[in-house]
């Protein structure tokens, strides 16, 4: 009878023991991690979309800049300026076309020799033409 009762305690420490280890871990499951698990699909997210765009960054001052190196421009001629072929600020080499004179008193001017050196061809004044050369 002793020895019945040592396995029948032994049966129910085999039984129970692992039974009340498997209860423990399933609560703390239960409890600690399913609980964090429900806490973090709680979390609401937020999405955004992002967009690739250019951007220039500017200051604005105001105020007279000076440069290095100034020069002075003229011409050959004295006349009016009919078109100026740069604007303030632009980057030029040398050898560039900066500026033209209207050049109608000239053109005119060439006329009037081309017309005088035609009619005196036409009036066979030649000695008046070999002067003038």
């Amino acid at each position: 009878m002793i020895k019945n009762d040592r396995r029948g305690k032994r049966i129910i420490w085999w039984i129970i023991i692992p039974l009340i280890f498997i209860a423990v871990g399933g609560a703390s499951y239960y409890f600690f991690i399913r609980e964090k698990q429900k806490k973090d699909n709680d979390i609401q997210l937020t999405v955004y979309t992002v967009k690739s765009v250019k951007y220039r960054e500017t200051v604005e001052v105001s105020g007279n800049i000076e440069p290095i190196e100034a020069e002075d421009l003229s011409f050959h001629v004295s006349g009016i300026v009919s078109h100026v072929y740069v604007h303030e600020g632009d980057y030029i080499k040398a050898g560039t076309l900066l500026a033209e004179l209207d050049n109608t008193q000239q053109l005119y001017d060439l006329k009037k020799v081309e017309y005088d050196i035609a009619q005196k061809k036409a009036a066979g004044a030649k000695r008046d033409i070999g002067k003038s050369s």
